[in-house]
């Protein structure tokens, strides 16, 4: 009866209080883009769940890596999908197979050729040994034929749609991040091991 002895105004404020509330816990059940649902409000929500959201799985990390025998050609292509591996993260658009993004895995002294295969123009790009940097921040320019992939500021240069790089060298053993110039900040990046 403590309600009935508030006045007007409490009573009204109590009950908007109330309102708000119950609107805001359904609004955090509207679903969203990872694992179903989506756009918010009346979601998957209550229902057979019952008046909680369920959790959503995470992707699970795979590995995303290859071993491609003898001298290598890496196809670049922006419209493969993602490979989240174990180890390294988002990779995407390296392929070796222009069906998977994938870590390339190279054997020393073997060649590697870069071809553009869609959605170009693309760079591959070296960056490093540290991990994905926060930019592509390579000059692009074409490395002369020849030049081992470790080497600093290392780009096979703009690649058009259908256009391959000069053949290059991988002889330096270590663990190389690459990435696209003109794609990196939309996640086209992977990551080369000569072995």
């Amino acid at each position: 009866m403590v309600f009935q002895s508030m006045s007007r105004a409490a009573r009204l404020g109590a009950g908007l209080v109330t309102l708000i509330a119950a609107l805001a816990f359904a609004a955090g059940c509207g679903g969203s883009s990872y694992g179903g649902g989506g756009g918010g409000g009346g979601g998957a929500c209550g229902g057979i769940y019952g008046p909680a959201c369920p959790t959503p799985t995470p992707v699970a990390a795979a590995d995303c890596s290859v071993s491609p025998a003898g001298n290598v050609t890496i196809d670049l292509n922006f419209g493969l999908a993602a490979c989240v591996d174990k180890t390294y993260g988002s990779v995407l658009g390296f392929s070796t197979d222009n069906t998977h993004s994938q870590i390339i895995k190279i054997a020393a002294g073997s060649t590697v050729t870069f071809m553009a295969t869609a959605q170009g123009p693309h760079t591959a790009d070296e960056l490093g040994s540290g991990g994905f940097p926060a930019n592509d921040t390579n000059p692009a320019t074409a490395s002369a034929a020849g030049t081992d992939i470790s080497a600093a500021n290392f780009s096979t240069g703009t690649l058009n749609n259908g256009q391959s790089s000069a053949i290059y060298n991988a002889a330096v053993v270590g663990i190389y991040y690459f990435g696209c110039h003109f794609h990196y900040g939309s996640g086209m990046r992977t990551v080369l091991i000569v072995h």
